[in-house]
């Protein structure tokens, strides 16, 4: 007889801050907070998205698991979406 979901034990995985599921977060919130709203000057310019290629990658290597890189493309298409809709709302204020 197979064991009911609600049976079934989760897998155990330590969280802890020496743990490597902590330090992607720890990681992951270090780009977002030098990430998110563009550079020092708050602008999303070419030298920008350089860096922010460059160390969305350095962290995909870092960690080499499909739970790193999805986190970091998430942020990087929520990095897009936002520079979207800068460039659409400075286009209409130039206007």
């Amino acid at each position: 007889m197979k064991a009911m979901a609600d049976e079934i034990p989760a897998v155990y995985e330590d969280i802890g801050p020496k743990s490597t599921f902590f330090q992607i977060h720890a990681d992951y919130w270090g780009l977002v907070k030098k990430y998110l709203n563009g550079n020092e000057k708050h602008i999303r310019d070419d030298a920008y998205w350089e860096n922010v290629v460059r160390d969305a990658g350095d962290f995909a290597k870092k960690f080499d698991c499909s739970y790193a890189r999805n986190l970091v493309l998430g942020f990087l298409d929520e990095l897009d979406r936002r520079s979207r809709i800068e460039r659409k709302n400075h286009e209409i204020s130039v206007s």
